[in-house]
């Protein structure tokens, strides 16, 4: 199961890709406006993703974030290991059987996770949050 932080870590990174454009990076205030968290928040995350190599910053007036790589070049499976997520769901499983149970199920999940890009949610989470992106967007100068 995600935790939190994986979550809003993915939505993070799909919300740079539905926000960047070639001529402007996604700035923190408006990842924060389409995703209902605060400015200081977002900019931990992009830590997380910028030590990973999935997010780079543009310095600047006009400076924010972008994807270091395309869409279909990032998978979610990328995004949580960036969070510290693939270390297991129980950290200390009292028997062998049950810590070796355990560890298949978080690599059959991480593995599920790896096939899924940024690009395939990227399309899906535009439509689901258009009026917001137009909204943040538009606010650009």
């Amino acid at each position: 199961m995600l935790k939190k932080l994986d979550k809003h870590t993915i939505d993070l990174a799909v919300c740079i890709a539905s926000l960047e454009t070639q001529k402007q990076p996604a700035r923190a205030d408006e990842i924060g406006k389409v995703l209902l968290l605060s400015r200081d928040y977002v900019i931990t995350l992009v830590s997380a993703l910028k030590k990973a190599g999935i997010v780079t910053t543009v310095r600047g007036i006009k400076g924010g974030y972008r994807l270091s790589k395309q869409v279909d070049g990032i998978t979610l499976g990328d995004i949580v290991r960036a969070t510290g997520g693939d270390t297991g769901i129980i950290t200390d499983p009292t028997t062998k059987v049950l810590r070796e149970a355990l560890c298949a199920s978080t690599d059959c999940f991480m593995d599920e996770l790896s096939k899924v890009t940024v690009g395939d949610v990227v399309t899906p989470f535009k439509r689901m949050n258009s009026k917001v992106i137009k909204q943040v967007t538009g606010d650009r100068k």
